[in-house]
């Protein structure tokens, strides 16, 4: 649709609709917590608030493993709701760093409570965050990991379109000290220090979803003496990721906004559909035929 076309529209009395589907975090009630549980039982003290709105809540929970081989925890919940693991990283210093979704969570405040398979080490890590705007079929994309060890660690995920948020992880172990955000673009939600160098430090990020999410962190001496993880994906935003500024052919014969808060158009195939501005054809009345955004 030429910027020509939209004026017209817009002179006509047809406003172009604003852009939708962009996935916001829930900072004010981002929550970050180290743990001390050495038996196979881990809960936290402090309670996560999902906000009334939030369709989405992320928990990054990390853990020295006493067996040292990888495993994860076997179950985690928020509030009693069980929360679904998505995948994990694993060093070979028996540190096990993962993340788990709870989709359409129902909006109140509670713990984070989990089982593990064996006995834990004393020193657990626990990151929370809640999102509005989260496509709730296919909420994440493609889970991004890294481990190693130093002063400076950075992991880069990709997918991520206009409107989605990616969001990173890491995990600096041997270390009391605070964490730094250094990539590009990169917002620091939320980040604690452990005040004692048998813990970690940690730190929860974000960044806007068109291009990479290249996370890089800095911190200081004695992390190099540790290991560091990280984790990062795409949250996908409710539109399938893509922001259309085109009206679509309405029910009512009048180009219009998307059909009520569903965020569909009345496409090509007779039918009410997800806005893609790639590949689905919208009907263009002013021009008479069809076409892409």
């Amino acid at each position: 649709m030429t910027k020509f076309l939209k004026c017209i529209l817009l002179l006509s009395g047809l406003a172009c609709p604003a852009a939708f589907g962009a996935v916001a975090a829930d900072t004010a009630n981002a929550f970050a917590e180290h743990e001390t549980s050495s038996t196979t039982s881990l809960a936290t003290t402090g309670s996560i608030t999902v906000a009334a709105g939030d369709n989405l809540l992320l928990v990054f929970v990390s853990s020295v493993t006493n067996s040292g081989s990888a495993t994860h925890f076997s179950s985690l919940s928020w509030n009693g709701h069980a929360l679904t693991y998505v995948g994990q990283s694993f060093s070979a210093y028996t540190i096990d760093h993962e993340l788990w979704e709870l989709v359409s969570p129902t909006a109140g405040s509670g713990t984070i409570t989990g089982t593990y398979p064996q006995a834990l080490g004393g020193a657990e890590n626990v990151v929370a965050i809640a999102f509005s705007g989260a496509n709730t079929s296919t909420p994440l994309g493609t889970l991004a990991t890294n481990s190693g060890s130093g002063d400076t660690f950075s992991v880069t995920a990709s997918g991520g379109v206009s409107g989605d948020l990616y969001i990173g992880n890491v995990i600096f172990s041997g270390t009391n000290a605070s964490v730094t955000a250094t990539g590009t673009g990169q917002t620091q939600i939320k980040s604690i220090a452990s005040g004692t160098v048998t813990v970690s430090s940690t730190s929860l990020d974000s960044i806007a979803g068109s291009g990479s999410g290249a996370f890089a962190w800095g911190t200081t001496s004695p992390s190099g003496n540790g290991t560091d993880m990280a984790l990062a994906v795409a949250v996908k935003a409710s539109g399938g990721g893509s922001v259309c500024t085109n009206p679509g052919w309405s029910k009512t014969g009048a180009s219009s906004v998307p059909n009520g808060t569903s965020g569909l158009y009345w496409g090509k195939t007779g039918a009410w559909v997800t806005p893609d501005c790639s590949t689905v054809q919208y009907w263009q009345p002013a021009l008479g035929n069809w076409g892409v955004n």
